[in-house]
């Protein structure tokens, strides 16, 4: 699972290299993005990421690419043929809306998490 934390303003996640709009909550403040490396698809542009290359690993049946938006790391899993050049090549990177889990900041309010666009907040359910 990779973890981002971010801002959430707006209905658009936000954090170095990322931006995620339309998540249709009515919460503004510190998140942390939750989402897995399968629940993203490299394409040549227009994604919600733009982020250089860290790390390939074919292993077989498919490819792991590690990005890296700002200083985090960031995996995903792409298609076994797939290959890039480390450190030149800045991938897009689309990011299934419907797959993210965001967690509010202990900072900010409960810790309490939100799973494909339901945030619980203080118990109440926005959406």
């Amino acid at each position: 699972m990779n973890l981002v934390p971010g801002r959430l303003e707006n209905g658009t996640f936000s954090a170095p290299g990322i931006s995620i709009p339309d998540v249709r909550l009515a919460h503004s403040g510190d998140v942390t993005l939750g989402v897995r490396p399968e629940d993203c698809h490299v394409t040549d542009s227009g994604g919600h990421m733009s982020a250089p290359v860290y790390g390939v690993e074919p292993t077989g049946d498919l490819t792991y690419l590690t990005l890296k938006p700002g200083n985090l790391l960031f995996e995903v899993k792409a298609d076994r043929s797939y290959r890039s050049d480390l450190g030149r090549t800045k991938l897009s990177l689309l990011i299934y809306r419907g797959c993210i889990s965001l967690t509010q900041s202990a900072a900010s309010g409960s810790g309490e998490v939100c799973h494909a666009g339901r945030l619980h907040i203080h118990g109440l359910l926005h959406v």
